[in-house]
Parts: C-alpha cells; sequence; structure tokens
C-alpha cells in the first residue's frame, strides 16, 4: 500500500512538472516578443518575467532571467529551481529559452 501511495506522488508531481515548465516557457516566449518591439525596455521585461514566474508557478524559487539583445532578434533565459508541492524527492531546475525576431520600424 505504501508503493501505490509513493507513486502516486511520483505521478502527480511529474504532472505538476509538466504544468510548471509550459507555463515557464509561455512566460518566457511572451517576454521574449514583448522585449523584441522597438519601444521595449529588456531589463524592464526580464522584472516582469521574474515576477509572473514567481506568481504563476507555486514553488519556483530564485527566478533568474537574461537577455542577448542582437540587431535581428532577442533571445531570453528564465532559469529557476522548482519545489513541487508536497515531498521534495529530487531537486528540480526549469531553464526556458525563447528568441524572437526585433521589430524594427519602417
Amino acid at each position: 500500500m505504501a508503493v501505490v501511495f509513493l507513486l502516486l506522488v511520483v505521478i502527480a508531481q511529474a504532472g505538476f512538472l509538466v504544468v510548471a515548465r509550459s507555463t515557464a516557457a509561455a512566460a518566457t516566449a511572451a517576454a521574449a516578443r514583448r522585449a523584441a518591439l522597438p519601444e521595449a525596455d529588456a531589463p524592464a521585461e526580464l522584472d516582469r518575467l521574474t515576477r509572473e514566474v514567481t506568481a504563476a508557478i507555486p514553488g519556483a524559487i530564485d527566478p533568474t532571467a537574461s537577455a542577448v539583445v542582437s540587431p535581428e532578434s532577442i533571445e531570453i533565459t528564465m532559469t529557476f529551481r522548482w519545489a513541487p508541492p508536497g515531498p521534495d524527492l529530487m531537486p528540480i531546475t526549469i531553464r526556458s529559452i525563447s528568441r524572437a525576431p526585433r521589430v524594427v520600424p519602417p
């Protein structure tokens, strides 16, 4: 019976991991698209991204975001440690990278 409950915990944490990863990927992609606009402020977008991840993903610990800006594109990387609900069976680090082409006025 104990093995069944342990497997149930592992399956539930795997499901939460998939949700946390997809939420982080969506937030990173949105931040890259916002930062690619001509009037965008990349450091402000990175700050907004870390606040969004902290608010949207329960258990997100110490999110960090960085941006690499080139004339053609912007690449944003988000990394954080995730502590799943329930017992912390192993350390999990989630990393999401998104690129967006720079928008230039005509």
